[in-house]
């Protein structure tokens, strides 16, 4: 990733209600302001916003939150390392 282009796909979360209808709405939010990535609340796709310098961040840790009917229902942590 280093010195790619912003807005580019870096990664997506998924989950799935077996419910039918209004109930099996899934949303994704992160739990902490994220400057360098965009989540799609509908999707689950991780996109960068910034173009990535792995000397001045090799990692990064995503707190994300999955909502299905507008309950919580689960907080996944994911990493997401910087490569050449």
């Amino acid at each position: 990733m280093v010195g790619e282009f912003s807005d580019v796909i870096v990664g997506s979360v998924s989950a799935r209600d077996v419910d039918s209808g209004r109930n099996s709405d899934v949303m994704y939010y992160f739990t902490k302001t994220q400057h360098e990535f965009a989540l799609d609340p509908f999707t689950g796709e991780i996109r960068s916003k910034v173009i990535f310098d792995r000397e001045e961040m090799a990692s990064y840790s995503l707190h994300v939150e999955v909502e299905i009917d507008e309950r919580l229902l689960q907080i996944e942590i994911l990493s997401l390392n910087v490569v050449s």
